[in-house]
């Protein structure tokens, strides 16, 4: 629930100004109330009736727009959509650092759990503001009738019972339809995925088949849910109507008896089903608030770091600063001191790392660019650093991710950039508007490398950090590569075996 809570705490004077609002609006019905049993009460005096009657248009029209303008559409969109998008930031950022890849119903989670978290504070306000309100809407029923406001209350206390009886079964339900929704989701990917191999073993029926029996187990969890989930929300439209059948029996007794005006009575139905709705929402607070805590729950196993903590959103006012790329300062000198490797690359040097399988060589560099945790430490022109991104470091893996789309889609991303001199320099001859499938199937390893190193070169990095790159390339073009690469002013952290590339280093550390 620490997690629950933080979404509120981040951002409480806007959770106390969404409430405040709230309890304005539903003031309005209040004095609505008042001044609809005043018109009824004045029906057969013979008092004039207009001005009361333009006051309860007023007390309408007011808390309509609130409601309306102000709560759905300014105070509500801005909070909901502000925490969803903090949620969803911070729980990529969390997917970033990991190690180890997230699961496979990572789309589920920032679906229906960040929904949740997004309406729950939304959720909250409005049901702080009921209770605002509940208190003396019930003190005046109380006043009026007694056995009235008993009445009305009941039906919705039985609603309560009922839809808490059916909370674990419905909770029980959604968590099965998740649960099915991400094999799907997954069973998608992985065909996707190996797609060439199940066409090379003949194996795509099974994979069809396989996804139509996950895809009829996700219909048949959905509509379980979909059913069992009605049934407790109408548990409140059964109560409601109950409640205004209880006060029109109660009362048609009480007037007869002379005890009740109709005036009274039109309150008394003004205030049920406020009344009501309050004591049923009341009753659902705890499973809503486990609900809430379960999502932040899934959302938390994404990311080391707290995902409900406030991420600033610029809707109004001046633009924060931003600093261009490339305005960075140059770079005078990168100390890396970890564990069992310390060292300092000078500007326009290139440093290899080299050594056998297993010794460490892809940890130290995923180290020294903050990837992984350490204990050691990395200094940037004398400062301490914790993580190097572009456009101070570029990073090419072993084994980079490819996009589906053109290769000059894959190099850009998105930014702009010298994609034909990056292109050049990394000795990638395929032509910009080639597609290379999914994943880059239809590039051969020495393409996909030569991609990514220009990818990372488009981007114009102080230091470039390479692992392996040159591990799928013949002689020839791994030495015409290294040429290109080394010009004197790039400055080069790499893992390579390759002779001509160990011949040119200044450097050359075995793990």
């Amino acid at each position: 629930m620490n997690r629950v809570r933080e979404i509120f705490t981040a951002r409480k004077g806007y959770f106390a100004l969404l409430t405040a609002v709230w309890i304005t609006s539903r003031l309005a019905l209040i004095a609505a109330g008042l001044l609809l049993k005043l018109v009824f009460d004045r029906l057969g005096g013979g008092l004039p009736l207009w001005p009361l009657l333009a006051l309860l248009a007023g007390a309408f029209l007011t808390q309509t727009v609130i409601w309306s303008d102000v709560i759905m559409g300014r105070l509500e969109t801005r909070f909901g959509e502000d925490t969803a998008q903090g949620l969803r930031l911070n729980a990529l950022a969390g997917i970033l650092r990991r190690r180890t890849p997230p699961p496979a119903d990572v789309v589920e989670r920032f679906g229906g759990d960040v929904d949740e978290l997004r309406v729950f504070p939304l959720w909250a306000a409005s049901s702080l503001s009921r209770a605002a309100i509940g208190l003396p809407m019930l003190a005046a029923m109380l006043w009026i009738s007694p056995l009235v406001a008993i009445g009305v209350v009941v039906p919705f206390v039985l609603a309560v019972v009922l839809a808490a009886v059916l909370d674990t079964t419905v909770g029980r339900l959604r968590r099965a339809a998740r649960e099915t929704s991400a094999e799907v989701s997954a069973m998608i990917g992985e065909s996707v995925r190996a797609a060439a191999t199940l066409k090379a073993l003949g194996h795509t029926g099974h994979a069809v088949a396989r996804l139509r029996g996950l895809n009829r187990g996700r219909e048949r969890a959905a509509v379980r849910e979909a059913v069992f989930g009605q049934a407790q929300s109408g548990a409140l439209n059964l109560a409601m109507n109950l409640s205004g059948a209880t006060i029109m029996m109660l009362s048609a007794h009480a007037m007869a008896a002379g005890t009740l005006s109709v005036g009274d009575m039109a309150l008394l139905l003004a205030f049920g089903g406020s009344l009501g709705e309050f004591v049923f929402l009341a009753g659902l607070a705890p499973a809503r608030a486990r609900q809430a805590g379960v999502s932040a729950k899934r959302l938390g196993e994404l990311s080391d770091a707290s995902v409900t903590r406030h991420v600033a959103t610029h809707l109004t006012g001046p633009l924060p600063p931003v600093e261009p790329i490339g305005a960075a300062a140059p770079l005078e000198s990168v100390e890396i001191d970890l564990p069992g490797l310390a060292l300092r690359l000078a500007p326009g040097t290139l440093t290899v790392l080299t050594g056998p399988v297993g010794s460490g060589k892809t940890t130290a560099l995923r180290a020294a660019l903050g990837l992984v945790p350490h204990e050691g430490e990395v200094r940037w022109n004398g400062v301490p650093a914790g993580r190097l991104e572009a456009p101070l470091a570029g990073y090419v893996p072993q084994a980079p991710h490819l996009f589906t789309g053109t290769v000059a889609e894959n190099i850009a991303l998105g930014a702009d950039g010298d994609i034909t001199t990056a292109a050049a320099t990394a000795v990638l001859e395929t032509p910009p508007e080639t597609r290379i499938g999914s994943g880059g199937r239809r590039l051969s390893g020495g393409q996909a490398q030569r991609l990514a190193l220009a990818r990372a070169l488009a981007r114009a990095p102080r230091l470039l950090v390479l692992d392996d790159v040159d591990s799928a390339l013949d002689a020839v073009t791994a030495r015409d590569l290294w040429d290109r690469l080394l010009d004197g002013e790039r400055t080069v952290l790499a893992v390579s075996h390759n002779p001509y590339a160990l011949a040119r280093a200044d450097r050359v550390v075995t793990l």
